[in-house]
C-alpha cells in the first residue's frame, strides 16, 4: 500500500527569500494556519502543491536537490520557481494519477482543470459507501456532483475525480480549501 501525501511550499512575507518545503498527510492550507500560530507576525501562505505517492521520500530527495540553498531544517533560501522545478523533478512518476490526468493545484498558475466525469470512475467506488449515513459529503451519481451535507460546497464532474487507485481512495477537487474527500467521508446516492 503506498502512502500519499502533499509536498508543498509554504512561505511567510516577514522572511523574503525564504521558502519552507515540506510535506503533510494533511491539506498544506491547514499546515500553514499550524505555523501561523507559532508567533510569527505575518500569517503563512501555501505557495504550491501537489499531491504524490512516497511523500517523506519525495520530499528528501527535493531537500537533497536543494542542499546548497538549506538555511535551516526545511526551509531553503531559493526562489519559489526554483522549488517548485525541484519538486517537480523529483516528484515527477510520483504525483498521484486521477483517471489519467495529474491533481496538483499550482496557486501562482491560473490553469485550467478538466476531468472527464465522475461517472467513468464511479463503479470502481466501494459498495459501503452507500449506506454511510455518518459522512460529511454526498456523490450522486445520477448528476456527478459531490456534495457537502452542510450545504456550503458543491463540485460537479468538471471540478472533482473519484481515484480509486493506491491505498488511500477519495476524490480529488479543484477547490484549495478542499482538495481531497476520502471516499471514508463520502455516502454515494443515486
Amino acid at each position: 500500500m503506498e502512502i500519499r501525501g502533499w509536498i508543498y511550499i509554504i512561505s511567510n512575507p516577514a522572511m523574503p527569500g525564504l521558502v519552507k518545503v515540506g510535506f503533510s498527510r494533511k491539506d498544506p492550507r491547514l499546515r500553514a494556519q499550524e505555523l501561523s500560530s507559532t508567533g510569527c507576525p505575518l500569517p503563512y501562505r501555501v505557495e504550491y502543491d501537489v499531491l504524490v505517492t512516497a511523500p517523506r521520500e519525495v520530499e528528501r530527495k527535493i531537500h537533497q536537490r536543494l542542499a546548497t540553498k538549506r538555511y535551516g531544517k526545511e526551509w531553503f533560501r531559493s526562489s519559489l520557481g526554483e522549488a517548485i522545478a525541484a519538486i517537480k523533478e523529483v516528484s515527477n512518476g510520483r504525483l498521484t494519477q486521477a483517471g489519467g490526468g495529474r491533481v496538483e493545484t499550482d496557486i501562482k498558475q491560473d490553469h485550467q482543470f478538466s476531468l472527464p466525469s465522475l461517472r467513468s470512475g464511479s463503479a470502481n467506488m466501494p459498495a459501503y459507501v452507500r449506506g454511510n449515513r455518518s459522512a460529511r459529503w454526498w456523490y450522486s451519481e445520477k448528476t456527478g456532483q459531490l456534495a457537502a451535507k452542510s450545504g456550503s460546497r458543491r463540485f460537479g464532474p468538471d471540478l472533482c475525480r473519484y481515484d480509486g487507485a493506491g491505498g488511500f481512495p477519495g476524490f480529488a477537487i479543484h477547490d484549495p480549501l478542499v482538495p481531497w474527500v476520502p471516499i471514508d467521508d463520502v455516502e454515494h446516492i443515486d
